[in-house]
């Protein structure tokens, strides 16, 4: 998920103040959100194939900014929208960088791609997952979302520069 389990757990009980059911309330609206993107996207494909490139900016931006937002909200019914909505907008995006690395790439250099995508995902995964957990513990859990937040406003202005640049999109 998105936002990581623990500090995900931290902010349903410490922000938010309910209890651990609103876990899985916030668990259930984010796969709602995944599965209604999938929708949109197999709805919406010829459309979305002819804007790949602004459809990753404005889906990176999206989902930046919500997650800053989801991390300064107290309102638990709030949350449920904006992790919805964050289920949403990931969906669209991972459906259009997987349509851009199909388009760009050789078929039988995809198994290279993805495995090395996959390999490093996991990798950061794993340490954002220990550095998050100790922010979360030991400083602030909404501190963990807002510098998760302006990470990936990072990797929307990433997508900017490099299609200023005129190059092909590196994407993780």
């Amino acid at each position: 998920m998105l936002f990581g389990l623990r500090p995900l757990y931290v902010f349903v009980i410490e922000v938010l103040k309910v209890t651990e059911v609103w876990w899985g309330y916030i668990n259930t609206a984010f796969f709602i959100g995944l599965i209604l993107g999938g929708l949109v996207c197999s709805k919406f494909s010829p459309v979305l194939e002819k804007s790949i490139k602004i459809t990753l900016l404005t889906t990176s931006f999206g989902v930046s900014i919500v997650t800053l937002i989801f991390g300064l909200n107290y309102m638990n019914w709030i949350s449920l929208t904006l992790v919805f909505l964050s289920g949403f907008i990931h969906q669209i995006k991972g459906i259009t960088i997987h349509t851009y690395l199909q388009k760009i790439t050789k078929t039988e250099d995809l198994p290279k791609i993805y495995s090395a995508q996959h390999t490093l995902i996991s990798l950061v995964f794993a340490f954002s997952t220990l550095i998050f957990g100790g922010i979360t513990e030991y400083v602030s859990v909404q501190l963990s979302f807002i510098i998760a937040g302006l990470l990936l406003v990072g990797s929307g202005l990433y997508l900017v520069a490099v299609r200023n640049s005129g190059s092909h999109l590196v994407i993780f």
